[in-house]
């Protein structure tokens, strides 16, 4: 096969194996957070199931590396997260009233409050990136 043969198989396979990843996150007893709630509407009858097809499908990704040779993809967690909260960062400076004025004037009773907020959250989260970034 061509280099560009096994980059696309590598890619499809990383994406399978990520998608494996995120079922199994999802089995597990979920996080609780205030802006998304989870719900456990697999039942556990299944799960044995699901996780048996979870481990066919991690073998058979190991397989064809294997038997193609693929080279896996090294991630740096600290790129991974410092990446993440920079985007983080610009999400919440445009949720600013400043900003939020392409969808309509926020009240003039409700800027000072949001932007503050919205600055202390940029706040943590800048400062977690720093932490991360030195670690």
């Amino acid at each position: 096969m061509t280099e560009s043969h096994l980059r696309r198989l590598s890619v499809t396979m990383r994406a399978l194996e990520d998608a494996l990843l995120d079922i199994e996150t999802a089995l597990h007893a979920q996080p609780d957070l205030a802006m998304t709630f989870y719900r456990d509407d697999i039942p556990h009858s299944a799960r044995p199931a699901i996780r048996e097809r979870i481990a066919k499908l991690r073998e058979a990704i190991a397989a064809i590396k294997h038997r193609y040779g693929l080279d896996p993809q090294v991630i740096s967690n600290r790129r991974r997260i410092t990446t993440k909260l920079t985007l983080l960062s610009i999400d919440l400076t445009e949720a600013t009233s400043r900003y939020m004025r392409a969808y309509g004037e926020v009240p003039r009773e409700e800027q000072d409050e949001l932007d503050t907020q919205i600055t202390n959250l940029i706040a943590v989260v800048d400062d977690l990136n720093s932490i991360v970034g030195r670690a």
